[in-house]
């Protein structure tokens, strides 16, 4: 039902003659006419290729990473952060303990970042030294650099790896899905979790941990690309991000690792929405004269504009206003002739959409009435008056003195 109501709205805005600039709709569309039926979802379906999708794009700002040994519970590095939109920071944590030291807080200055919810993992392969991976992210983190700083709950015995990731694009709020995946120390050298993120174009972001130093990792699908990597002094950790496809109903991506090291590990991801932004729009939202404007009808395409009787529609001169960035080759106040209907094309910002609006103007008619004038000493006399009606305006107050 959702892939007809999508061809519904594409025949309803192909009617309009609202299409992608340069393509070759317009000739389609004169032949799905001549098919004898807009709305059959085979033959819109031939249409899609030629409409150019507009999506958003998260887009990576930066990373940077800190790896040092145990003994302490606070770690500590500087991070610097772009003047972008819709600015998110993950922080991945991934640490070797003779204790399993979970992190209780993690700042960017003095802004306090938020734990993934159900991101944390941790194997101890049966014995008494855990290897843990963990997520936290911050929505808006301030612009420039400032101290990423991670406390955790006991010092920490092997050592920390820790990287921070920072994004553009992405919505402001918590991940839109989570996963995670440990094993134990058997000889195993991959790591494989399946998440299902929820909207088109969302970034996995991710962090892997294996106890062996100096271990080398290498995602296994190619749009996962790896990030950052530390050798470590008591564990080795990398990260990668990878920008996923929507499929309908939503399908789960594996997020996938080998590595050399070949004992303990685990691994967290996370799936970032990217914001929405609207594509831009081709529209004439105002057209007419000062006191006299026009009625646009979107859905039709169409600006009916009503004059008074008498006009000259061969010279008039326009004025329109347009959505933001939008063009149009008919220029606002240039004189056009209106005998016939005039086409005024507006193309959007992006060049991706154009919306062929007709303007059709009428003049008002002329009004003949007979009355009776009665004056005083004299006899009553009929006359006939031709009245012009210039203005059909609400309220009164808008509309010019009438004359006669």
């Amino acid at each position: 039902m959702k892939k007809i109501h999508q061809l519904t709205d594409l025949s309803a805005a192909l009617n309009r003659k609202e299409y992608p600039a340069g393509s070759n709709c317009p000739r389609i569309v004169r032949w799905l006419h001549r098919l004898g039926d807009m709305r059959f979802p085979a033959a819109l379906a031939a249409v899609l290729a030629f409409a150019p999708a507009t999506r958003a794009v998260i887009t990576l700002d930066g990373a940077t990473t800190l790896s040092l040994g145990g003994g302490t519970n606070i770690y500590s590095w500087s991070h610097s952060v772009g003047t972008g939109a819709n600015r998110m920071l993950v922080v991945a944590v991934t640490t070797e303990s003779n204790q399993d030291r979970t992190v209780t807080n993690v700042t960017f200055g003095a802004q306090a970042l938020t734990q993934v919810p159900g991101a944390r993992t941790a194997n101890n392969g049966g014995g008494a030294t855990y290897n843990a991976t963990d997520l936290w992210y911050l929505p808006a983190p301030a612009v420039g650099s400032s101290t990423i700083t991670i406390t955790l709950s006991g010092n920490v015995s092997g050592g920390l790896v820790a990287a921070a990731v920072s994004l553009f694009g992405a919505v402001q709020g918590p991940p839109e899905a989570v996963t995670n995946y440990n094993a134990e120390d058997v000889g195993g050298s991959t790591y494989s979790a399946s998440i299902t993120p929820l909207t088109d174009g969302a970034w996995l972001v991710d962090v892997v941990n294996n106890s062996t130093v100096g271990t080398a990792f290498t995602p296994v699908d190619p749009s996962q690309i790896l990030r950052w990597s530390e050798p470590g002094v008591n564990h080795a950790a990398a990260g990668s991000t990878r920008e996923t496809r929507l499929t309908t109903p939503p399908g789960a991506v594996t997020d996938s690792w080998t590595s050399t090291g070949t004992s303990r590990r685990a691994l967290s991801v996370a799936a970032f929405a990217p914001v929405t932004i609207p594509p831009p729009a081709a529209d004439i939202v105002a057209f007419g004269l000062p006191g006299l404007p026009a009625v646009i009808d979107q859905s039709l395409s169409t600006i009916t504009w009503t004059l008074p009787h008498g006009t000259d529609v061969k010279t008039l001169a326009p004025t329109y206003t347009k959505t933001l960035g939008a063009t149009c080759p008919k220029a606002s106040g240039s004189p056009q002739d209106f005998t016939s209907p005039v086409h005024y094309v507006v193309t959007s910002s992006d060049t991706l959409t154009q919306h062929d609006y007709t303007v059709t103007v009428t003049l008002l008619p002329l009004i003949v009435t007979n009355t009776t004038i009665s004056e005083p000493g004299r006899a009553p006399r009929q006359y006939s008056l031709a009245l012009a009606v210039y203005c059909l305006g609400s309220p009164r107050e808008t509309c010019p003195p009438a004359r006669f």
